[in-house]
């Protein structure tokens, strides 16, 4: 009887000690698929990280750097290494917090995404354009995202250049196409040429008054010889152009009336009142030096 119990002890030792082993591989194979499955979660994340170009950032209600992903190394202000368990006015400067802190504040106060404004960045060098947002995580912690927008930036810049340039260069065409000739000390020439279309006759009256009032002419004489087409603002400009000299002291006289332009002026009602019409320049600039010379 005792040797009969003593196998049946033996037996359920090496059963126990059996299914003990069994666990012990079943609990390690589970650790390690959840390894494994954790290391796959890990490389796709990176991944995904790396493939974002905006500089993704955790920081804490104190502006300091909790962590820093690895999405766009190029556009850190410094290495993420020198970043984290800093403070924004320590890692970059007491400016650079003032302007992002409140941001930071105001997204853990509403618990809403805060918007910046456009804002630059010394990187490598030159001045890294951003546009960034706020958002909240926890309680005393904030994602910030930026987006680099520095192309963009530059790009309308240089739009804005382009078209300064070209404003600038067409009011110097337009200087030129119509500038105010002094004849004597009392008598002003502006010769017209080409088309003009209401914004040149516009600038042409403003340059005319103008040059009457610095040079203190007594004569203006308006020449529409080299005028391709005689319309209907400029008819308008010639008589406003008088009444205005008028009332400055001075006397406006047409020349170029050819009799083209005499049956033009005709046809579109041109009331020309009594302003002096000569059909060329010599004999507008004779009239003007005999009737002001004295």
């Amino acid at each position: 009887m005792d040797h009969s119990s003593d196998s049946e002890e033996a037996r359920l030792r090496r059963r126990i000690a059996d299914l003990e082993e069994r666990l012990r591989e079943r609990d390690a194979e589970i650790e390690r698929l959840g390894r494994t499955d954790l290391s796959a979660s890990e490389r796709e994340l990176l991944a995904i990280f790396r493939a974002m170009t905006d500089v993704v950032l955790v920081l804490d209600r104190e502006g300091r750097y909790i962590k820093v992903a690895p999405t766009a190394p190029d556009l850190l202000y410094a290495p993420s290494v020198d970043l984290v368990g800093r403070t924004i006015r320590e890692a970059i400067g007491p400016e650079a917090e003032a302007q992002f802190l409140p941001p930071i504040l105001r997204a853990l106060e509403t618990r809403q995404v805060v918007y910046l404004e456009e804002y630059a960045l010394p990187i490598a060098g030159r001045n890294i354009w951003f546009s960034g947002s706020v958002s909240p995580m926890t309680e005393d912690s904030v994602v910030f995202v930026a987006r680099d927008i520095t192309d963009r930036k530059e790009a309308i810049e240089q739009r804005i250049r382009q078209e300064e340039l070209i404003r600038a260069q067409s009011q110097m065409l337009a200087q030129l196409s119509s500038p105010l000739i002094p004849i004597t000390d009392f008598i002003v020439v502006m010769p017209l040429i080409g088309a003009l279309d209401e914004a040149r006759v516009h600038r042409i009256t403003e340059s005319l008054l103008t040059g009457i009032i610095d040079q203190r002419a007594r004569v203006a004489i308006v020449d529409v010889t080299g005028v391709t087409e005689v319309t209907a603002s400029l008819a308008e400009m010639i008589v406003r152009a008088a009444h205005a000299t008028r009332l400055l002291g001075a006397e406006v006289i047409l020349s170029g009336i050819r009799p083209n332009v005499a049956k033009a002026l005709v046809e579109i009602g041109a009331d020309l009142g009594d302003i002096a019409c000569h059909t060329n320049l010599k004999n507008a600039i004779a009239a003007a030096m005999a009737e002001f010379s004295g």
